[in-house]
């Protein structure tokens, strides 16, 4: 193994640290070597974390509780892909009003040449009616949550309101979407 001046760390065989190894802020593991895709923009895996975190649902100026016992969701990041999944058991309804969000570990990647949209997996349960929808979540560019649409036997499409749930209901989701 050596060392050269510029930092650059050559090897003729396997590292095997006896620690972690820990890179400096915005350096990673570059894949440079391979070929490269048509419109590839990185080959440098630069980022990794998981964890938890207390979503906050609202609609419009009010929000929702959540039971202390479902309030958590889970996510993993690597590099831009952010993971997420949840269930969350809303217990009361703080003069909500309007369109349901529910927030994200991170805020989601706004690129006015890429797609900056991502879907994903929901469920409503208990919620006091009868929606008749197919559920999905969705996640806009440049937003820290995302918003439940549903849409109708007709084709009619539409965002979950305060309106489609009652006091008490149940919401579980997993989505992926890009961050940055």
């Amino acid at each position: 193994m050596s060392i050269s001046s510029t930092g650059r760390l050559t090897t003729t065989a396997d590292i095997v640290p006896g620690a972690d190894v820990i890179m400096a802020n915005g350096r990673g593991i570059s894949f440079a070597a391979t070929s490269d895709a048509t419109g590839m923009s990185s080959e440098l895996l630069d980022d990794y974390e998981e964890g938890n975190y207390n979503p906050t649902v609202v609609a419009g100026s009010g929000n929702y509780s959540t039971t202390a016992s479902s309030d958590e969701a889970s996510y993993i990041k690597i590099g831009a892909l952010v993971h997420v999944q949840g269930y969350l058991s809303i217990s009361a309804d703080n003069s909500a009003s309007g369109n349901i969000f529910i927030s994200l570990p991170f805020t989601s990647y706004n690129a006015s040449d890429d797609p900056d949209y991502s879907f994903g997996t929901v469920f409503v349960q208990n919620n006091g009616v009868t929606l008749g929808h197919n559920l999905y979540a969705f996640v806009q560019g440049n937003l820290n949550g995302f918003y439940i649409y549903k849409v109708g036997d007709d084709g009619t499409a539409s965002y979950l309101s305060n309106n489609d749930v009652d006091t008490n209901w149940q919401v579980g989701f997993t989505l992926s979407y890009t961050s940055r």
